[in-house]
């Protein structure tokens, strides 16, 4: 047998296998019987068992209290013994200083007068000023006299309710009234080798308005009190102004203006 006719026989043989196959696959499938309901089957329940009843309760954890500490008692505090209050003597008013002004050599001490006694010290009258700047009065009055001679020197304050005081220097000098001017002789004609001396050159006779100077710059000007020349100097705060007449002479110095100042030596009586 050859080799192609056995294969031919197989190839035969699987076609006729297939054939079968695809009949069986093709035939018509026939209905089963109907199967008789299986009921679903049901539970009773099992009563579940009771837990048992506890026999004994459970012993419960008692914490004792912590004891309050029995208070002490605190010691009273001494009471410190008070010396009794002393009633506090009222000050007394101390006596008022004396003039601070140094005595001048070959003068007497200074000693406080009243404005009635400065009117008539030895037959002379004392002059007082009757008008003063606001808030200021007369404080006091000191007298001095030169031993030996009826030459006297008197101070005059006067005070302010706000700021510093002022103050009045006069000087009397007695007159006799039987003595008479001194006759001045003639000296001659100066020779070449004398000359005469230059009287002093004051400044133009001033009657104001003052200007204000600055900080540190102190003015002088000549300006007439009592129909008298006086020498005014002032600063910006400091004012002083001196005259003479013809038996005493006058020294007014103070924190005053320069308006103020000579009000105030105008109205000497």
């Amino acid at each position: 047998m050859s080799k192609e006719f056995r294969v031919f026989l197989i190839l035969l043989v699987v076609g006729f296998s297939l054939a079968g196959c695809g009949s069986e696959l093709y035939s018509t499938a026939t209905p089963q019987a109907a199967q008789a309901v299986q009921p679903i089957p049901t539970f009773t329940p099992v009563p579940a068992t009771a837990l048992p009843v506890p026999t004994s309760s459970p012993t419960p954890i008692v914490v004792p209290p912590t004891p309050t500490p029995a208070p002490t008692a605190t010691p009273r505090p001494t009471a410190t013994a008070k010396p009794a209050p002393t009633a506090t003597p009222l000050p007394t008013a101390a006596p008022r200083p004396t003039f601070a002004q140094a005595t001048p050599p070959g003068q007497g001490p200074y000693r406080e007068i009243s404005p009635e006694e400065a009117r008539n010290l030895s037959g002379y009258r004392a002059l007082l000023p009757t008008y003063l700047p606001a808030g200021y009065r007369l404080g006091r009055i000191s007298f001095s006299e030169i031993p030996g001679s009826n030459i006297i020197s008197l101070v005059a304050e006067f005070d302010a309710e706000v700021g510093q005081p002022f103050y009045l220097n006069t000087r009397y000098i007695p007159i006799s009234p039987t003595a008479t001017a001194p006759v001045s002789t003639p000296t001659g004609s100066p020779t070449p080798n004398q000359a005469p001396s230059p009287a002093p050159t004051l400044p133009p006779i001033r009657t104001g308005p003052f200007p204000t100077v600055a900080s540190g710059v102190f003015r002088q000007d000549t300006v007439l009190v009592r129909g008298q020349a006086a020498l005014l100097s002032y600063s910006l705060q400091f004012t002083s102004l001196s005259w003479s007449e013809t038996s005493s002479s006058y020294a007014l110095n103070g924190m005053l203006t320069p308006e103020e100042a000579l009000k105030v030596a105008e109205s000497l009586r």
